[in-house]
């Protein structure tokens, strides 16, 4: 979204410290493309939000450990149940791979 100046808020990449993905983002940045600085986050880069220049927050990526787990009944974990026979009949995981990698 462009500022008075006409200008699009830039996301600029820290050039301190020694993690190479890292970013600074002033607040109005985060609040703008909190979308995509969250897709950032979710690929391991780390951001740090800055009010005037002084960092005043940092988002990163949640530990596997922490993350919530799949349910059992999660229908990617149990294709076979939830599937169905199409026009080429009942294919299995091995057909699928066949098809997908030429393995």
């Amino acid at each position: 979204m462009p500022s008075a100046s006409g200008k699009t808020p830039q996301l600029r990449r820290a050039r301190r410290g020694s993690d190479s993905r890292s970013t600074t983002v002033n607040v109005h940045a985060a609040k703008t493309h909190l979308s995509r600085l969250l897709e950032r986050v979710e690929r391991g880069e780390k951001i740090t939000i800055a009010r005037a220049g002084k960092p005043v927050a940092i988002i990163g990526p949640v530990l596997a450990s922490e993350r919530a787990p799949l349910p059992a009944d999660d229908p990617l974990l149990n294709l076979d149940k939830f599937g169905f026979d199409g026009p080429g009949g009942k294919l299995s995981n091995a057909d699928i791979d066949r098809m997908v990698f030429g393995a």
